[in-house]
């Protein structure tokens, strides 16, 4: 019992008590870069991230299916460590069994990193991709899976769209109160040092610089690997997603001119 008082005073941040950990979510959607972002900060010394325990998709997790989110949370992501600042990545789509958005809505305490990604359509044929090899990330002394060339069809892209955007919308509404940054996926891979040192400062962490992810991007120019990317450019022309698709050359030379 004393475990579980000890545990929500943290959370509430009642005062009188000794510093306590900093606790984070890495609130994300799949294939939005969020192992890259988890093992850019595992790397920092006073920083611990968890896996994805709460991916009802994952065996491992199964035999927590019958616990509360607060006892995973407490037990599995947040627990004692030498790291003050801990954190766990939850997808906003993976919710249940455990209602655990519904749970965190409670937790005035918790920050949260928004890890996002800009292009939603390579979003999804980074999830394609990923449902053909079987492999959901890639660290940097592994073989890099095959990639292969898919058909993209667009009402199936329209629909994941759709429910990407939904399920920000519904997190930003629920947690609009909460201490939010978000971090794109393009930044991360772009601009490595800036964002890890905009997340350490949210995080109020010590600054250590050269932080960089432990697992890589996988993957080449969309035109290559959507077989009907021109069709699918076409079909989409016009509308909300027309900026996901690149430019041929000619069209950027006669945009830039």
């Amino acid at each position: 019992m004393r475990t579980v008082v000890n545990f929500l005073t943290r959370l509430t941040g009642t005062a009188g008590q000794a510093p306590e950990p900093t606790l984070f979510v890495i609130a994300s959607l799949p294939r939005s870069g969020t192992h890259m972002l988890s093992s850019l900060l595992d790397r920092h010394p006073q920083i611990r991230t968890e896996a994805e325990i709460f991916n009802p998709y994952s065996e491992r997790n199964h035999k927590h299916r019958g616990r509360s989110a607060q006892w995973v949370l407490r037990n599995r992501a947040w627990h004692e460590g030498p790291q003050p600042i801990r954190g766990v990545p939850i997808h906003l789509n993976h919710d249940d069994p455990w209602k655990v958005w519904q749970y965190l809505r409670g937790l005035a305490a918790v920050r949260y990193l928004c890890m996002r990604r800009r292009n939603v359509l390579a979003q999804f044929v980074s999830h394609e991709q990923a449902m053909v090899h079987g492999r959901w990330q890639v660290w940097r002394d592994q073989r890099r899976p095959e990639v292969v060339a898919l058909v993209i069809e667009p009402r199936r892209l329209e629909h994941f769209a759709e429910r990407m955007e939904a399920c920000w919308e519904r997190f930003d509404a629920e947690f609009s109160a909460h201490e939010r940054l978000p971090v794109w996926y393009e930044d991360l891979c772009e601009h490595t040092e800036a964002v890890s040192t905009d997340v350490q400062q949210f995080l109020g962490a010590s600054l250590v610089r050269g932080l960089r992810p432990g697992t890589i991007k996988v993957g080449r120019p969309l035109a290559e690997v959507v077989s009907n990317y021109d069709q699918l450019r076409r079909y989409l022309g016009g509308s909300k997603y027309e900026s996901l698709f690149e430019l041929p050359a000619t069209q950027q030379v006669r945009r830039a001119a």
